[in-house]
């Protein structure tokens, strides 16, 4: 019965992300539906679930249920946990792709009395997945950077100094890490070249803590804040695209799931 609740608490979810496309006001009435849908499933379906990862319609709802009607800048670590999640599906999602073109490609040597299987319809998807993927996770990467852009300064105007300097301590500790093995999970799977774009916030922050400190906490931020409403919309077609890849996926390898997830 696993596959049956995990397929109705994607189609639930995905309704909800439809939903929230034009609505967003019912964003938490929705997810608040959506959890007590999980939570009376658990008791029987509990252990079941818990061997694969959450699907990414649940959150994705998840994420708009923090950056809807604002941010919630004091769970930004819990934020870039699901978003970090989130990008592991679209990985997915372009890995597979990925696979399906270079077997597609093959295919022929191997069988050729037989077809692959995909339509020059589905190569064409495919390779719109395979082909935007480094644009995606470069403009996913600039994501994280706002995000702890954001995060850091929520800290520096909502903590007292002697608890700025704490808090700040703790973040770049898991932000900043030099080891990967002492980042935070939502960091671990960015390459060097990614963690670096990641550190430039670091040193902007750490120049200007500096800073503060031998002036007596008297400076302002000069570092580039981000406005919300553009992190917002930048998150938000983000979280379009990944959606999209994960629909012509599944439309074209398991299109009895995808039909009766969208209705």
């Amino acid at each position: 019965m696993e596959a049956s609740y995990r397929a109705e608490l994607r189609r639930q979810a995905y309704q909800a992300n439809a939903r929230a496309s034009t609505d967003k006001l019912h964003i938490q009435e929705d997810f608040r539906h959506i959890y007590t849908t999980l939570t009376e499933g658990l008791s029987s379906e509990e252990s079941k679930l818990a061997a694969k990862p959450p699907p990414p319609e649940l959150m994705m709802l998840v994420l708009r249920n923090m950056i809807y009607p604002n941010i919630l800048s004091a769970y930004i670590p819990d934020l870039l946990e699901v978003l970090s999640n989130i990008e592991k599906w679209r990985a997915r999602a372009n890995g597979r792709a990925g696979r399906a073109l270079a077997c597609d490609g093959y295919w022929p040597h191997y069988h050729k009395q037989y077809p692959s299987g995909l339509t020059d319809s589905d190569r064409k998807v495919l390779q719109v997945i395979s082909d935007a993927h480094e644009v995606t996770r470069t403009k996913y990467v600039e994501i994280l950077k706002q995000y702890c852009n954001l995060h850091l300064y929520y800290i520096w105007t909502s903590k007292s100094p002697v608890d700025v300097k704490q808090k700040f301590i703790e973040v770049f500790q898991s932000y900043f890490a030099s080891s990967i093995t002492n980042l935070c999970t939502s960091f671990q799977d960015l390459t060097p070249d990614e963690l670096v774009k990641l550190w430039e916030v670091k040193k902007e922050w750490a120049e200007f803590v500096a800073e503060c400190m031998a002036s007596g906490y008297s400076a302002q931020p000069h570092v580039r804040v981000p406005n919300q409403e553009q992190i917002v919309a930048q998150t938000e077609a983000y979280l379009v695209l990944v959606q999209k890849e994960v629909d012509a996926l599944e439309r074209i390898f398991n299109e009895d799931a995808y039909k009766y997830r969208v209705g």
